[in-house]
Parts: structure tokens; C-alpha cells; sequence
């Protein structure tokens, strides 16, 4: 049966499930071809495919513990008394959910439920699917579920279209005596070799076409215009209290003592000097395309941004949020850094 127009591709990668519109298949592949792990791995291998740069999708991930999710665009998550939708976030939504027996995500298309994985010693068992309505179950990475089969038949009537055939009407004739050109003496002049000119401007100029010929005939060519040189994007940076400044061509993760989770392939690490109101992984800082975004990550204390023109704003948990150059985070303390152009 054909897919539903529209339906969503779900990707089972162990004990986590992707899904992305139809129209990211490829970059979708690619991102089950990695083998990324966690969640944080999966959205860095969909920015660098270019999946994360504004397209919806949705990333669940089952543990021990419970989920974690994110989403961004029509796909909601519901989890015991939670439900989480990616519809009206800034950025992407991104939560964990620990102690929820049985997760359910929908997408366009389809709707799947999933259990946490159960640990057996110091290895995980992978994940079981059950499909709430007909579709087949997750399988082993990285096999592209199907979403659930439509109601109806397609029509295969094909009402065939007779080919037409249309003909362009005949370029203008060119007066070579009007012109004062006489004879043609074979030195053909294209159109495109012209100058351009203002679109009311319909003469063409005889010593312009004098002066093509001569310089065909001599082995010249006519001038070509030269691309235009577009300014590379801006870099940006984040300053660190003691003046240093760390690119962020990377995922930063701040904390009193952060570490990278499983499966982020690029990294750095901001150890803070603070006292207790610094969290371990207290929050992250990465760029979605050309936009950087803060991340809470659960801190104890929170995360404030002082954006340029705008009041202080807490950051809400797991949220991204998007910032500006010289945007102050208030980690607390009196420890802050900044957003800098590089």
C-alpha cells in the first residue's frame, strides 16, 4: 500500500526512534548511517546534515530511567500525566522523563508506543515497540518504519495526456541594409555577447557589433561578468570570566564539573569556579544554523540570559532558547559569561 501523503518516517536506531518529514529522507539516512547515540548525538549529526536548521522532527530515547525527548514541529510525546508537543517552540522542546512506564509518540501519519529498556547487568536490552494503530513493530537498526496503512485504496486510473507540440514564433528578421551592415560577411555576433542594457532600450548599437566581430576575429572573448563574492558568515564566541573565549564551532557544555553525554561526537567543556549555586551539567551552548542557543540543563539553581534591549529572562529546563551577540549568562554567583563576535 503507498504511504500516506504527508506521513512521517520513523527511524528505529536501538533504543532510540527519529522521525522526520518524507522531505528529509536522505539526511535522515545519513543520520542512521553514524550510529549516533543519545539524544544530544542525534541532533548534532541532524545539524550537520542540515535536518535541525528549522525542519521538524523528533527524537525519543528510552533508558533505565524513563525518556528523553525532543521535538520540534506537529509531533507530540505522552508519557503518564505529560504530554510534550513540539508546535510553538522557539528552537526545539527537550525534556526528560524519568519514571514513565510507557511513552507514546505521534507524528503525522502514524502513532507509536514504547517501553523503557530493562537492564540486564551492565548492558541495556534494546527496546520493544508496540504500534498503537496498524504498523508493523520497531525493529533492529536501522530499519525505516512504515507508518500505519491508509483506510482506502489509491486509484490507479491514469488518464493518459496526448503529447503537444507547440512551436516559438520566428525571431525577428534583421535588416542588414537598414542597419548599414551590407552583406553578411559570416562574423556571427550572439545576442548574449552584448552588454546588457535597460530593458526599454531596444537599439542595438552597429559599432558596438563592429567591435564583437573584431575582437571574435582577433581571438578574444567577450567579458564575463564575475560572480559576486558573498561575505563569510560571522563567527561567534563565547567569553569565558577570566577574558579567554572558546569558538563555538562545537556543542559547549558549562557546569562545575560537566561531561559529554554518549554519543556527541564534538564538544567542549567549561569547567565554572563557584560555589554551590553552579550546577554539574548546568547548561549547554551550541548554534542551530547561524543562531546561538542556551540550554538549561536541569541546574538546580537556573539559567539567566540578559539578551541586548530586552529584560533578563530564566531560562525554562531543556528548552532552547535563542540569543544575540554580547547576550550576558548568569550562571549564578556572580559567575557569568557572554556571547561574542569572533
Amino acid at each position: 500500500m503507498p504511504d500516506a501523503p504527508g506521513a512521517w518516517l520513523v527511524y528505529d536506531l536501538g533504543s532510540l526512534v527519529l522521525a522526520v518529514p518524507p522531505e528529509f529522507r536522505a539526511a535522515a539516512d545519513a543520520v542512521a548511517a553514524v550510529s549516533a547515540t543519545g539524544v544530544a548525538g542525534v541532533l548534532a549529526a541532524l545539524h550537520s546534515s542540515g535536518v535541525a536548521d528549522g525542519a521538524p522532527f523528533a527524537v525519543l530515547d528510552t533508558t533505565a530511567d524513563g525518556f528523553h525527548v525532543a521535538l520540534r514541529g506537529p509531533a507530540t510525546v505522552s508519557a503518564g500525566a505529560d504530554t510534550l508537543t513540539g508546535l510553538g517552540a522557539e528552537s526545539w522542546l527537550e525534556r526528560v522523563l524519568p519514571g514513565a512506564s510507557v511513552a507514546r509518540l505521534t507524528v503525522p501519519g502514524g502513532e507509536w508506543t514504547f517501553t523503557p529498556v530493562v537492564a540486564a547487568g551492565p548492558v541495556a536490552a534494546p527496546v520493544v515497540a508496540h504500534p498503537v494503530v496498524a504498523a508493523p513493530a520497531v525493529v533492529a537498526p536501522p530499519t525505516l518504519l512504515t507508518p500505519p496503512a491508509p483506510l482506502f485504496e489509491e486509484s490507479t486510473d491514469i488518464t493518459e495526456i496526448p503529447d503537444l507540440e507547440f512551436s516559438a514564433p520566428p525571431p525577428p528578421a534583421l535588416d542588414a541594409d537598414a542597419a548599414g551592415l551590407g552583406e553578411h560577411d559570416g562574423g556571427t555576433v550572439l545576442v548574449g555577447d552584448l552588454p546588457a542594457r535597460p530593458a526599454d532600450d531596444q537599439t542595438v548599437v552597429v559599432d558596438e557589433i563592429a567591435r564583437l566581430r573584431a575582437g571574435r576575429s582577433a581571438g578574444i572573448a567577450p567579458p564575463v561578468a564575475a560572480a559576486p563574492v558573498l561575505p563569510p558568515a560571522p563567527k561567534v564566541s563565547l567569553e569565558l570570566p577570566d577574558g579567554s573565549r572558546e569558538p563555538l564551532d562545537a556543542v559547549v557544555l558549562v557546569g562545575r564539573a560537566p561531561s559529554a553525554p554518549a554519543g556527541v561526537l564534538r564538544s567542549r567543556l567549561v569547567r565554572l569556579e563557584g560555589d554551590g549555586d553552579i550546577s554539574r551539567n548546568h547548561a549547554r551552548v551550541s548554534l542551530d544554523g547561524d543562531t546561538v542557543v542556551v540550554t538549561d540543563l536541569g541546574s538546580r539553581n537556573g539559567t539567566i540570559v540578559r539578551i541586548p534591549g530586552r529584560a533578563p529572562q530564566k531560562l525554562r529546563e531543556g528548552e532552547p532558547t535563542p540569543v544575540l551577540v554580547d547576550t550576558v549568562i548568569d550562571f549564578g554567583g556572580g559567575v557569568e559569561l557572554s556571547i561574542r563576535e569572533s
